[in-house]
C-alpha cells in the first residue's frame, strides 16, 4: 500500500476542516456557521414537502378501496350524513404530507396533501377543485 497518497490526502483534509475550526460545516465550495446549516437543511426540506403537495384528482372506486386496504387508515372520519368519507395514509410521502383519499356521494378522489387537514377542510378542498358545491 502506498502510504504516501494517504498521508497526502489526510493533510489536505485536516486543513480543510481545520478552517472552519470545528464549528463551521464545509459545504463544497464554502462554509457555513452550524445555525446558517441548519436553517438551509430546514429550508430545503419545507420546500421538498411543499412541492409534494398534490391537487385533488378523480379516481374509480376500485383504487379507493384498494388504498383502505393498503396502509393503515389515519383520520378516517365520515359526515354525519354518510354522504362524505375521508382518510389519509398514516405513513407519510416526505415531512408531513401523505397521500388523502376522499369520498363525496358516489365520487371519489385522492389527494396529497399535509397530515392535519380535517375531514372538513378535505372535503372543502375536493369540492372547491371539482366545483361540486351546492348552490
Amino acid at each position: 500500500m502506498n502510504t504516501e497518497n494517504v498521508k497526502t490526502a489526510a493533510t489536505k483534509t485536516t486543513e480543510t476542516w481545520a478552517e472552519g475550526q470545528n464549528t463551521n460545516y464545509y459545504l463544497g465550495d464554502r462554509f457555513s456557521s452550524a445555525e446558517g446549516y441548519a436553517e438551509e437543511v430546514r429550508n430545503y426540506w419545507l420546500n421538498r414537502e411543499a412541492a409534494a403537495v398534490k391537487a385533488p384528482a378523480e379516481i374509480d372506486v376500485h383504487s379507493f378501496h384498494d388504498a383502505l386496504g393498503t396502509l393503515y387508515p389515519l383520520n378516517w372520519a365520515c359526515s354525519e350524513n354518510g354522504n362524505c368519507e375521508t382518510f389519509m395514509f398514516a405513513e407519510m410521502y416526505c415531512g408531513e404530507v401523505t397521500d388523502i383519499y376522499a369520498r363525496i356521494g358516489v365520487r371519489y378522489f385522492r389527494l396529497r396533501n399535509y397530515n392535519h387537514m380535517t375531514h372538513a377542510q378535505i372535503i372543502a378542498s375536493v369540492k372547491e377543485a371539482f366545483e361540486l358545491n351546492q348552490k
